[in-house]
């Protein structure tokens, strides 16, 4: 087991630097080591308790960009050393919206940093299909790409 640093949500006004295990991608997924993540006003809102909490114990951060680091599969293993931006939206695939391509408005949707861990920690593992490529964007510029699709 290796284990990764992460900043952790302990709840309303307390987070720590702790240790998660580090991901380990499966079938389709990509792990992305985390260069830059913005911090979004919905975050702000949550660590201090103003908005919708978020679950005590939970990394957060959904504005992210990064590198390649590992592909679980052979077919994606030319996308490690990448530089990427993340989609943190995951679509659930299965419902009727996403089965017609609008994963975007997918009522069984999750986010990173929200509902799954996200990227204040070394690396994220995603699914392939939420990476964007960022080969002409600094870091910084990478971790603004969610907030401007928005």
């Amino acid at each position: 087991m290796s284990l990764m640093k992460a900043l952790i949500f302990d709840g309303p006004g307390h987070m720590r630097v702790g240790e998660r295990e580090r991901p380990v991608p499966g079938p389709g997924e990509v792990v992305v080591r985390i260069t830059a993540a913005g911090i979004c006003g919905s975050e702000l809102t949550s660590f201090t308790g103003e908005s919708t909490p978020r679950a005590p114990g939970l990394v957060f951060g959904h504005e992210l960009a990064g590198t390649v680091s590992a592909a679980a599969d052979a077919a994606d293993q030319s996308l490690v050393g990448m530089p990427v931006a993340i989609n943190p939206l995951v679509p659930c695939r299965a419902c009727r919206q996403c089965l017609a391509g609008r994963g975007n408005v997918c009522p069984n949707r999750t986010l990173l940093g929200m509902h799954l861990d996200g990227g204040f920690a070394e690396e994220v593992a995603v699914a392939r299909a939420q990476l964007r490529p960022a080969q002409r964007l600094t870091d910084i510029a990478g971790t603004l790409v969610e907030p401007m699709a928005n």
